[in-house]
């Protein structure tokens, strides 16, 4: 299951990942990333949730690749909620990014954290 969406008034990418089957599927979902994120102005913000999203190498590929474009279109920061088993690995492919990074226990937390920042 993955949602993906721009709201072009908060500037903001919403992305959603959960269980799939990214050897078949990751290509899919990171050209609808690219396509929500294009939609938006530099210095944007982005709320990931990756509840249940299981990281292996086939699907790390498609979370580098995206993690990639984001810094091409110049996002200003992620929040993101996820499963701490592979937060590590997340942080970990993040080294070479632009982008400010917060790791939050719960969606209802990386939406207040953006929202204060508004």
């Amino acid at each position: 299951m993955h949602e993906i969406r721009a709201d072009v008034a908060q500037n903001r990418l919403y992305i959603t990942i959960g269980k799939k089957d990214y050897d078949k599927e990751g290509e899919d979902v990171y050209n609808l990333v690219k396509s929500e994120a294009e939609k938006l102005k530099k210095g944007f913000s982005c709320l990931t949730d990756f509840t249940g999203f299981v990281i292996d190498a086939v699907n790390a590929k498609w979370l580098i690749m995206a993690q990639e474009l984001l810094t091409t279109l110049e996002v200003s920061e992620v929040v993101q909620n996820s499963e701490k088993s592979w937060a590590k690995i997340y942080d970990e492919t993040c080294i070479k990014t632009t982008y400010r990074k917060v790791n939050v226990d719960n969606i209802e937390d990386a939406v207040y954290l953006l929202k204060m920042r508004d």
